[in-house]
């Protein structure tokens, strides 16, 4: 697979993961495109235990419409890093393996940003080196039109973090005998489930990914 193009994401989920996993030893992170709003660029998805919540990230648009990924600052008029925390708290502290994970990725959680790319390029980071993935990301310099792009997958998983590019086989979740099993959230909850086993879930997809 020739992947070596993607968009920034928050707190990632599992396709996002498996497309870094599977692009080899480098890849771009778009930060030069006009930003989306209301997509996985600054929320992601958890499996509660009223079903799926979407944890967003507030942020500026300094040039609204015209803003690029990269300009786009982080909000932080409201507490949402403590809500998110404690969100996340309240959903995987029954999990198997929260205890082992929760101190570095509150820490990242928590800390203090002022743009979105560079919230989004340390969780994506410290997810990467829990789950074993060797590959090292850079910041696109200019924008690539998807005509010229080779390996776009920036719009690879669409604004509800769907991604068809995988098959999703089911694992334990918390509330999965509630709600049924919840395929493609953010990557924490495959950590979260599955500890160290999530290394081989994510190397899985990989290698089972039909050519495109």
């Amino acid at each position: 697979m020739n992947m070596n193009l993607l968009s920034t994401c928050y707190m990632p989920s599992v396709a996002y993961m498996a497309l870094l996993a599977g692009s080899g030893n480098s890849v771009t992170i778009e930060r030069m495109e006009t930003y989306h709003r209301q997509t996985m660029r600054n929320r992601c998805m958890i499996a509660t235990a009223n079903g799926i919540k979407i944890l967003s990230v507030p942020v500026v648009c300094p040039q609204g419409n015209h803003t690029k990924t990269g300009e786009v600052k982080i909000d932080y008029s409201e507490r949402w890093q403590t809500i998110h925390w404690r969100t996340l708290q309240a959903a995987y502290n029954a999990s198997p393996y929260f205890i082992y994970y929760q101190d570095s990725i509150e820490k990242l959680l928590t800390k203090r940003h002022d743009w979105l790319v560079d919230l989004n390029y340390a969780l994506t980071e410290q997810l990467a080196k829990l789950l074993k993935i060797s590959c090292s990301m850079i910041f696109s310099d200019s924008y690539v039109s998807p005509d010229e792009a080779e390996g776009d997958l920036r719009d690879a998983i669409d604004k509800h973090g769907k991604c068809t590019l995988f098959q999703f086989p089911q694992y334990h979740q918390v509330f999965g005998d509630r709600h049924g099993f919840a395929a493609n959230l953010s990557v924490l909850d495959l950590l979260f489930n599955l500890g160290p086993e999530a290394k081989d879930y994510i190397k899985m997809l990989v290698a089972n990914t039909q050519a495109y």
